[in-house]
């Protein structure tokens, strides 16, 4: 009875919030925070504006409305504002870790890392900060030096899955799949829903050679998160592709295959690749050539596997469907 007279309180404090005419900039402030948490991130936006015109030196109101245009996709701006709080507050390590995301998500991987470094130097225990420098030092080829971050990571905090994540992937860079898999699953008992850990467990598995094993963690990784695109692709390029014809199975492929496609919206033309493999291992040639050539359409892929997916449109035009020739283990 207790929790359901807090819970109460807790409701008629935020529609009082939210009834309330708001004045100050703290009010605004207030009132924004309810409506971002009702999901009316418009109404939040509008408040947390009308806080900053107020009071242009309220660094919580730019750091609030910072956090609502990370939500909309607007990281431009998120920047903006995370950028004045540090101004008006040199030490507050999160608005340098959520610039530092800002900047990933536009893809500046200096800056993230710069600003992580720093969200870093400001609190030297939070494990979430190495974390994230070592995701961002992956993607820009410095695994050794992501492997640290990892390292780490772990040693302030044994208990955080997203670490061993982290150096199961810097692991399978390095070809130590091995210990990539010992990291998979160290992270799949702290957190038995990991959908990221079970697909560094599919990935190392494979790479060491087994094709079960890896169909099963993918497929774990399905019913962990049944709209984890990746797993999709992974399992219906191998039965499309695989020389083995006890993998192969069209049907399933392109079942998968559709679902990959259109889990991704048809925005990533690698999965697009997989739906023309699917098609012909089913025998729709036809279909093959058309979305090997919708793949084909976008220049990011043509520059990384132009030359090999111009091979495929060729095989399918010849009524043959395309065999992975690259062994693993």
């Amino acid at each position: 009875m207790k929790s359901i007279v807090i819970i109460a309180c807790i409701l008629f404090t935020a529609v009082s919030t939210l009834a309330q005419a708001p004045k100050t900039s703290d009010e605004f402030i207030k009132r924004g925070y309810a409506r971002h948490e009702k999901g009316d991130l418009t109404g939040a936006l509008a408040d947390y504006t009308r806080a900053i015109k107020l009071d242009p030196k309220n660094a919580r109101a730019y750091y609030n409305r910072a956090s609502v245009l990370t939500l909309k996709g607007d990281h431009v701006g998120s920047i903006r504002d995370n950028s004045r709080v540090i101004e008006l507050n040199p030490k507050d390590s999160d608005a340098y870790f959520n610039r530092a995301w800002a900047h990933k998500s536009r893809g500046d991987l200096d800056a993230a890392i710069a600003d992580f470094t720093k969200t870093i130097e400001l609190n030297p225990k939070d494990a979430s900060a190495f974390v994230d420098r070592g995701r961002v030092r992956i993607d820009k080829g410095l695994v050794d030096a992501a492997l640290e971050d990892f390292n780490k990571a772990i040693a302030i905090d044994a208990t955080l899955a997203g670490a061993y994540v982290g150096r199961s992937a810097a692991r399978s860079e390095q070809k130590d799949f091995d210990g990539a898999l010992a990291d998979a699953d160290e992270a799949i008992k702290l957190e038995p829903r990991n959908v990221f850990a079970y697909h560094n467990r599919a990935f190392s598995l494979q790479r060491k050679g087994d094709t079960d094993g890896m169909v099963a963690a993918y497929t774990k990784a399905i019913e962990v998160d049944p709209t984890y695109a990746p797993a999709f692709n992974a399992l219906a390029w191998l039965w499309s592709t695989s020389e083995k014809e006890s993998y192969r199975n069209g049907s399933k492929a392109l079942a998968y295959a559709r679902k990959a496609v259109a889990l991704t919206k048809w925005k990533d033309p690698s999965f697009i690749d997989t739906l023309a493999a699917a098609n012909a291992e089913a025998g729709n040639f036809t279909e093959a050539v058309r979305w090997q050539r919708k793949a084909l359409s976008f220049p990011k892929f043509v520059s990384s596997e132009g030359e090999q997916a111009q091979a495929r449109v060729k095989l399918y035009k010849a009524h043959k469907p395309y065999r992975e020739k690259k062994q693993f283990g």
